[in-house]
């Protein structure tokens, strides 16, 4: 999502994009009217625009990502009120190394105080642990399913088609 607005915003190939993160990836930093060098526009005409640009699209992007994933998802309230502990993973690896420190700020902006990233999956743990919770259940609380009722004629048009 970060790399398809940055995209979009600036108009701007995702190669061009992909080639400057590397380039953040290794300093991040530059000044806030830097522009984007001509040697990464190798497949389209070159345009002014600033690295900050590019820096600021992606903040709004997490920053958004955050408040929604924290505000509006009303299974994680528990987490807020209890100060409970976080683990977060990117799945993009550049995105997740160019940009941890300011996905760590945002999320903690939110109301985690603790948040933990991991490079990696284990999947063996990962299967270990579901195995528990499926075994065990939940330590305090299980998270509740809600069935659709259906009418009366949604059931019997159901029952004649499948």
């Amino acid at each position: 999502m970060i790399i398809n607005d940055i995209a979009k915003i600036c108009s701007l190939e995702k190669e061009i994009i992909l080639n400057l993160l590397n380039i953040f990836q290794e300093n991040q930093n530059f000044d806030d009217n830097e522009l984007i060098e001509k040697k990464y526009f190798t497949t389209s005409n070159y345009r002014k625009i600033r690295k900050k640009l590019v820096i600021d699209i992606a903040n709004a992007r997490i920053k958004e990502l955050a408040f929604i994933i924290f505000n509006e998802n009303i299974n994680i309230r528990s987490f807020k009120n209890h100060n409970s502990k976080m683990y977060v993973t990117i799945k993009d690896k550049l995105i997740s190394n160019v940009f941890k420190k300011n996905f760590n700020f945002y999320l903690s902006n939110s109301g985690l105080q603790q948040i933990d990233f991991i490079d990696e999956l284990d999947p063996i743990s990962s299967i270990i642990n579901t195995a528990s919770l499926s075994t065990y259940g939940w330590k305090k609380e299980a998270i509740p399913i809600t069935q659709i009722k259906n009418s009366v004629i949604t059931r019997i048009f159901q029952s004649i088609f499948g």
